[in-house]
């Protein structure tokens, strides 16, 4: 029963992933080319194919290729199609591995409460020049 339930645990764990991040993998080698890709890429707009060039469609990634560090992370990077996307790029073999996952939920409410704090903000300044107005 045990090994059921690590089983069973295993796979809600997946199906939860891939519903919630929809994650993507793509290997490059050390001459910037995919060489796999694991995950739905139309998800953020990509047009990738194995053996094109990571500059074709991901400039963005091109340009921090190679990374100093052993990884690189960059969140809430707007993809084409306009959904938000955290990116860790990791070393690996002689390549990179670039992760992704849908940040889209998270950044809006991000947004929201960036977009509260500054009507927030200009309400207390509005108040704050009415009371100085009231003392002269």
């Amino acid at each position: 029963m045990n090994n059921d339930f690590v089983t069973y645990s295993k796979k809600q764990l997946d199906e939860w992933a891939q519903k919630k991040l929809k994650p993507l993998f793509i290997y490059t080698n050390s001459e910037k080319k995919i060489e796999h890709i694991i995950g739905d890429f139309n998800e953020y707009g990509f047009e990738l194919k194995v053996g094109d060039s990571i500059s074709e469609n991901l400039p963005f990634i091109d340009a921090l290729l190679p990374i100093q560090d052993d990884e690189l992370l960059l969140d809430y990077i707007q993809t084409p199609n306009h959904q938000y996307a955290s990116i860790q790029i990791k070393s690996y073999l002689n390549g990179h591995v670039i992760f992704i996952t849908n940040t889209t939920k998270h950044a809006h409410e991000i947004q929201e409460i960036q977009q509260n704090r500054n009507e927030l903000c200009l309400a207390m300044n509005k108040i704050k020049d009415l009371l100085y107005e009231l003392n002269y």
